[in-house]
């Protein structure tokens, strides 16, 4: 897994409320391309040795998925 993707995901989990917005405005950038952010979120999902990390790509998988799925819904 890419360490920065791995950052990004520890960033959306952390306290300090900066680092976080931050990690956010990211995934916003992010979802323009969801096909590619989905794939590093498998990554994270697969190979993260964190559970919270783990937990919060699945997550975050379902919801990239719902948004791609009503995107492409006529």
């Amino acid at each position: 897994m890419d360490a920065s993707f791995s950052q990004l995901l520890s960033g959306l989990l952390s306290p300090d409320n900066q680092t976080r917005s931050h990690a956010e405005q990211a995934i916003e950038t992010a979802k323009q391309n969801p096909d590619a952010l989905a794939n590093g979120l498998i990554a994270a999902l697969r190979h993260s040795e964190l559970t919270e990390l783990r937990s919060l790509s699945a997550v975050l998988i379902r919801r990239v998925r719902i948004m791609t799925c009503t995107r492409r819904v006529p």
